[in-house]
């Protein structure tokens, strides 16, 4: 779930909230991570990986 956090100078910040912690109803211990750092890890996991042909493919020749 997205929950969007206003800081003391007004500016908007959305999380990624576990639904079950904030529901209380499982005993989730995933804190709160912000949208902005999840995109960044990602952008920054998709580039440093080089991009392969599935083995199947390979083995056609």
């Amino acid at each position: 779930m997205i929950n969007n956090t206003r800081a003391r100078n007004g500016s908007v910040y959305p999380y990624f909230v576990c639904l079950g912690r904030h529901q209380k109803r499982n005993d989730c211990t995933q804190a709160a991570i912000r949208v902005s750092d999840v995109e960044d890890a990602r952008r920054t996991a998709r580039h440093a990986s080089p991009r392969t042909r599935p083995p199947h493919r390979s083995i056609r020749g």
